[in-house]
This record gives C-alpha cells, structure tokens and sequence, in this order.
C-alpha cells in the first residue's frame, strides 16, 4: 500500500516536472528570433484561427446557396405584385 503510495507520487512529480508535450518542445527552440517571426501561431487573420475562419466561409457559403432562391423570385418578379395600380388589387 505504502510502495503504491510512493510509486503513484513519484510519477506526478515526474510528470509535472517534464510536462506532457516535452518532445514537441525539444524539436522546436523558442527563441527571441522564433517569436518575432510568428509573434501570434495560432491566428491566421488578425483576430481568427483556421479553425474559426473556415467556420465564418461555411457560414457565409450556406447562406449564400440559401439565399438564390430568393433572388431568382426577386429577378423574375415573384416575389411581390406589381404596384402598376393604384387600387388595391386582391
């Protein structure tokens, strides 16, 4: 009990004094140059990541196929009636 005890403190120790990614840290040296060349790697634009900026174009690209429908109504003339009366037409 007190070996599982030790065992199971000695590897928090261990890994909280190596971390989790040490092998992604080692092949890359972050170094004053490293962060003037890419000061913010996560963003691709100025305040969105990929991940967010793909989001954004599906978004934009459903709400534009949506949107043709309505327009072609619109182009046609089908989507109000004509105002050529000054009456009320039913």
């Amino acid at each position: 009990m007190k070996r599982n005890v030790v065992a199971t403190a000695l590897g928090v120790c261990a890994l909280a004094l190596c971390g989790c990614n040490a092998s992604q840290q080692a092949d890359r040296q972050i170094t004053a140059e490293y962060v003037r060349n890419n000061m913010s790697p996560e963003l691709e634009s100025i305040a969105e990541t990929p991940a967010q900026r793909a989001n954004r174009h599906a978004r934009v690209d459903n709400t534009n196929l949506r949107q043709i429908p309505d327009d072609i109504d619109m182009l046609l003339l089908r989507d109000r009636p004509v105002w050529l009366s000054w009456y009320p037409v039913d």
